[in-house]
Parts: C-alpha cells; sequence; structure tokens
C-alpha cells in the first residue's frame, strides 16, 4: 500500500514551492491539503546574479573600448585609465561585500601586502580579506597607475590605493555619487529598474550569494563576520585564534569570481608599455 502525503500538484512550478496544510475531515477519515500564503524568500534588494554578470560584463567592454590606440593621446590614457579604477572599484565592493558609504578604496597605510586590509565600518575598525583574484586586480591595476603617472609627469598624490584623476590631473576620491552616476550610466537594465540600482545593491547581493554558498556551507556566524555585523567577528586579530573559520572565509571569497564568471586573468590584460613604445 502507498502513502500519499502530498497532493499531485506539489513541487511541480518552476522557481517555486508551495506550501499546504494537511488538515482531517471531520465527517470522515479523509484529508484535504489547504494551501498556505506564499513567504518570499531572500531579499529583495539584492541584485539577480546574470544582471550583475552582465553588468560587469559591460565594464569590461567600456574598458576596452578605452584602450588607447597607438598615436595615445593624454585624455585617452586618463580615459582608459579612469576606467580601469571604476571596474577596480566594483570588483572590490561585489568581492568584498563591504559598505558602499565607507569604502570605495583601500587606505595605503591599512592595506598590508594586498592581502587583507583594515577599514573603519561604522566607527570602528575591521578587518577585510581580499581573495586571489581581486589581489591580481589591484596588483595589474597599480602597474598601470604607476606607468602612466611616470609617463605624463603627474605629481599628485593620495592615500587611496585607487583614485580618478580630474581634467587637471589631480587626483579624485572616489564617493558614493560618483559611483552611483557611473553604475545607472552603464547598468544594462536602466531602462526598467535605472532608479532602484545602486552600488549598495551589491553589498545585498554578496550577502545572498554568501547565504547560498553550498559548497563548505557558511554558517551565520561566518556570514556576519564577512558583512560586519559580528561584534565578534569584528575585532582585531580575533581570526588568528580560529585559522580553520579564516580558511573558509578564504575559500568562499575565492569562489566568488567564478560564480560572476570573471574568468580573465588580470596580469594578461592590455600592456600600458606596449601603447607607449608603439608611439
Amino acid at each position: 500500500m502507498t502513502l500519499k502525503l502530498f497532493p499531485p500538484f506539489y513541487l511541480n512550478k518552476k522557481g517555486q514551492i508551495d506550501a499546504f496544510d494537511r488538515r482531517k475531515n471531520t465527517n470522515n477519515q479523509s484529508y484535504q491539503y489547504i494551501q498556505l500564503p506564499s513567504i518570499e524568500i531572500g531579499s529583495r534588494r539584492a541584485l539577480p546574479l546574470d544582471q550583475v554578470r552582465r553588468f560587469f560584463d559591460v565594464i569590461d567592454e567600456h574598458v576596452k573600448d578605452c584602450i588607447p590606440h597607438p598615436c595615445w593621446t593624454k585624455r585617452q590614457l586618463i580615459d582608459y585609465y579612469n576606467a580601469l579604477t571604476y571596474q577596480l572599484a566594483f570588483q572590490f565592493l561585489i568581492l568584498t561585500g563591504v559598505r558602499p558609504t565607507h569604502a570605495l578604496s583601500l587606505e595605503k597605510r591599512r592595506c598590508y601586502g594586498v592581502k587583507q586590509a583594515i577599514h573603519s565600518d561604522k566607527g570602528r575598525y575591521r578587518v577585510i580579506y581580499l581573495c586571489n583574484y581581486l589581489q591580481k586586480s589591484i596588483r595589474y591595476y597599480l602597474s598601470i597607475q604607476q606607468d602612466l603617472l611616470t609617463q605624463l609627469n603627474i605629481k599628485t598624490t593620495s592615500p587611496y590605493l585607487w583614485f580618478l584623476l580630474d581634467k587637471d590631473d589631480q587626483a579624485l576620491v572616489l564617493n558614493a555619487k560618483i559611483m552611483r552616476q557611473f553604475m545607472q550610466r552603464h547598468w544594462p537594465y536602466r531602462d526598467t529598474d535605472i532608479n532602484t540600482v545602486v552600488p549598495y545593491c551589491l553589498r545585498h547581493t554578496f550577502a545572498q550569494i554568501a547565504q547560498s554558498h553550498t559548497h563548505s556551507q557558511l554558517t551565520t556566524q561566518q556570514i556576519d563576520r564577512l558583512m560586519g555585523h559580528s561584534s565578534f567577528g569584528e575585532h582585531l586579530g580575533s581570526d588568528l585564534c580560529f585559522p580553520n573559520n579564516k580558511k573558509a572565509l578564504f575559500a568562499f571569497l575565492n569562489h566568488l569570481p567564478e560564480k560572476l564568471y570573471f574568468t580573465s586573468d588580470p596580469s594578461t590584460r592590455f600592456s600600458f608599455n606596449d601603447v607607449v613604445e608603439a608611439s
């Protein structure tokens, strides 16, 4: 005898799971299923993963369009450098989950070996870890930055690792407004949701990916540690007491670029010296 626990229409709708309350009829031994109201799981503030992937594809296309030709001009080099700056800044947001209102670049004095850094988060300092892909991107960017400033004899300095150059060749610190304008200008779905897409959405997307990560699933405490929510996890040096916890965090962070389809090695990109020598 087969015991039928669920109605025939259970789990037959793609993208949703129907929930039912099994109730016994009062007049006989049969049962009926009463469908329960739907409950939304997740956050609407997180962006769909496919849209995020497409957004970074658009940024990559923008960077490639800005690559200077052999007969380069100063403006072309600066435009390319600024495009790289935006690309790195958005990679930094999605690969660390930091609040874009608090950190859009790393301070030179608080970045250690381009592997981890300390930044101020809601009035207190906490450690953020940089995945292998982000480390390579930062090193590539810094090499381009050094070559460009040297070639164009630009003396500007900044306490931050990455920054824009304005029309007067001065360092322009990234802020939430500048990042929001760039994101809305290059968001591939701006015809439908341009008013709701802001850089802060990438933090929610990061959290959603962490929550749904099943390969070595993260605990709630580990996700809090990545997001900067945990008062215990924010204490400097706490991860030294629990190396396995740090290993799990790095494993997840190193998985993120693959999840987002960041497949190209930053070190194999455009070479600034090739353009300079060709000119």
